[in-house]
Parts: structure tokens; C-alpha cells; sequence
């Protein structure tokens, strides 16, 4: 986790990756690896993981900071959970969408980080 990063910025990250993974209805054994990866970056123990997981299914606490460096390291976070199973379903993509309307994220920002890779 880069320093810039307080604790709270690595769980509103983890809670949003969480949506996501789960926005197709299901998380994949990939997915599940990536958020595991994800709680050890972000020092998340496991009964917290557990209720970060379920607040973001549901999509409660769906926020993100403002600073620079929580954006674009939750932007890299949600590119690496979506390909993480090699394939970007429309229920992904849509969910994609969705979460960065919710949380602030420009339409160039969505536009110019984030669908390139998915394409």
C-alpha cells in the first residue's frame, strides 16, 4: 500500500472492490484471490474483510476520498478485480459504471483509465 494511503482509504477501496466483484452476481475464484491480495495490501483482517465484503455487495459506504492517490489506486484496484477471471461480462461493465458515477469518478476518468483495459 503506497504511505499515502491511510487506513480508512484502504477500506473504502477494499468495500468498492467488493461491490464489484460481486456486481455480476457471484464472485469468481479469481476475484476472491484478488481481494485477498487486497486485504493483506491493506492490512484488512478477516472478520473485517467479511463486513467490508457485505456493506459493498450491498452497496452501502460506496465513497472514495479525494485525494489523487486513493482514486487512481482504486482505480487500478477495480481494473485488477474485473480482469482478474480473464473476462468483463456487460454485468461487470454496467457495474463499473455504475460505482464510478456513485463515487465521483468523471466520465473522462471512467473514459481514460479505466474502460481501455476492459475493451
Amino acid at each position: 500500500m503506497p504511505a499515502e494511503l491511510s487506513p480508512e482509504a484502504g477500506r473504502r477501496i477494499y468495500r468498492i472492490m467488493s461491490n464489484v466483484a460481486a456486481c455480476d452476481g457471484s464472485v469468481a475464484a479469481a476475484e476472491r484471490d484478488v481481494l485477498q491480495a487486497a486485504q493483506a495490501r491493506f492490512g484488512i483482517g478477516a472478520e473485517e474483510a467479511q463486513a467490508l465484503e457485505a456493506q459493498g455487495a450491498a452497496g452501502e459506504g460506496m465513497e472514495i476520498g479525494e485525494d489523487k492517490s486513493e482514486r487512481d489506486t482504486l482505480i487500478s484496484c477495480m481494473i485488477e478485480v474485473v480482469m482478474a477471471d480473464g473476462r468483463v461480462d456487460a454485468a461487470e461493465r454496467k457495474g463499473l459504471v455504475r460505482v464510478a458515477k456513485q463515487i465521483g469518478l468523471t466520465f473522462q476518468e471512467l473514459q481514460d483509465q479505466l474502460l481501455p483495459h476492459i475493451s
